[in-house]
């Protein structure tokens, strides 16, 4: 199954986004998107909310099964961090 999603950031502060498992770091500002392209075959991706000490938000993108790419602006995020 291919499943395509997106994020998007309408709060008024950055929102942190780690990508699981690896555990690589990128902030999405005010009112920028990312995609998410999923093509899990029985398990999807999974968004885990948290929040920091301070309270900020934290978004973690899980894996399933298939292959996922997030995207930034069209550029997959692993060729930007």
């Amino acid at each position: 199954m291919k499943n395509t999603f997106f994020i998007h950031n309408n709060s008024s502060n950055a929102t942190m986004i780690i990508l699981e498992p690896e555990g690589f770091c990128f902030h999405l500002i005010p009112d920028e998107k990312i995609s998410i392209l999923d093509s899990s075959v029985i398990d999807p991706v999974t968004i885990r909310i948290d929040t920091n000490q301070t309270g900020a938000c934290i978004l973690s993108i899980w894996p399933g099964d298939g292959d996922v790419r997030v995207e930034k602006n069209g550029i997959d995020v692993f060729d930007i961090i």
